[in-house]
């Protein structure tokens, strides 16, 4: 038989009133939960595109070479989440906030080979089209905030914990884009394309975690939720040219705004293990190491222009965007 003894906490100083409705100790029914999270994520979003290869031959020059194409790439970076609730005779109050800041960058130097880059971000009026140099930086933000109501369930003599869940959620993600094109056709005046988005709004949030306790204080643990946004979007596009000193030169080439209301549905899945520990029979320890995936549809990507007209282009809010990587938590019910 597996032994689990310890005594790392010492005994309570007073034992818990069994006959109270609200016990306070590990098995307690009322008192306080809070949490930490750090995160390690990416980002994983389409239509990264900044340049692509062609070929000094090409006829007519705009059509694509024989090459690659080439995209902004997404680091891992660190991230924070935190939250706090009360738990009354089974059923919780809790809010929670997360906050992650990513970056994207692409550079590609075709000064010193036979090869030129289209630049696909411009607009074709200009007539401009081959660098050969293009260089771009995409930074994102995200936060997103929620206040959720649950209720816990325990089966199979409380080895399996089910809490649903339902309440509201506010999300943000803001990105902002830069890409500069220089040399071949930009060889006087380089060339930038500004995209600045802004996606915030709020909406209804539900789901449940679940968590299932082996031996010793090891477990498992999950989560599935889903949410729907209604979500007002801010964006600013330009397009400048750069003086020999790196200034714009006024006006720009472009220079438009867009304020749409739009629905973001999103889904989010967690999956990972467990380790807790009741101390002094009043607090309970635990912590989590797992993987989670965010997805939010709908979300505004840069406007790719195919038509000498500065309002026509592909629709702005058919993309996604996309957070996961690994989780690590520590909470604490007292």
């Amino acid at each position: 038989m597996v032994s689990c003894n310890s005594t790392w906490c010492p005994p309570a100083n007073t034992p818990c009133d069994s006959s109270s409705p609200c016990d306070f100790g590990c098995a307690r029914q009322c008192g306080f939960n809070a949490g930490a999270d750090v995160l390690y994520w990416t980002v994983c979003q389409s239509d990264l595109d900044f340049a692509a290869d062609s070929t000094t031959t090409d006829d007519p020059p705009d059509l694509l070479g024989l090459g690659d194409t080439h995209f902004l790439d997404y680091d891992w970076c660190p991230g924070v989440r935190g939250y706090f609730g009360i738990e009354i005779l089974g059923v919780g109050l809790t809010g929670g906030y997360t906050w992650i800041k990513n970056k994207a960058t692409g550079y590609k130097d075709y000064t010193n080979v036979d090869a030129v880059l289209v630049a696909s971000l411009l607009h074709p009026n200009t007539g401009l089209a081959d660098a050969t140099i293009a260089d771009g930086v995409l930074d994102s933000w995200y936060q997103d905030a929620e206040l959720v109501f649950s209720k816990e369930v325990e089966f199979c003599d409380d080895k399996l914990i089910l809490r649903p869940f339902i309440g509201a959620r506010w999300v943000k993600i803001k990105q902002d884009l830069e890409v500069t094109y220089e040399g071949g056709d930009f060889v006087d005046n380089a060339e930038q394309v500004r995209w600045d988005s802004t996606v915030s709004g709020y909406g209804a949030h539900a789901g449940f975690e679940l968590f299932y306790r082996w031996v010793c204080g090891i477990g498992m643990y999950g989560k599935v939720a889903g949410s729907v946004i209604g979500a007002d979007t801010d964006i600013e596009h330009l397009q400048v040219s750069l003086d020999s000193s790196g200034n714009d030169l006024i006006p720009p080439t472009i220079q438009i705004t867009e304020h749409q209301h739009v629905c973001v549905p999103g889904y989010q899945v967690q999956a990972g293990f467990t380790w807790g520990y009741c101390c002094s029979d009043r607090y309970y320890f635990r912590f989590r190491l797992g993987y989670e995936f965010n997805q939010w549809l709908n979300i505004p990507e840069v406007r790719r222009y195919h038509f000498e007209n500065v309002a026509v282009s592909d629709a702005a809010t058919d993309g996604h965007f996309a957070l996961h990587g690994g989780t690590f938590g520590f909470d604490l019910r007292f």
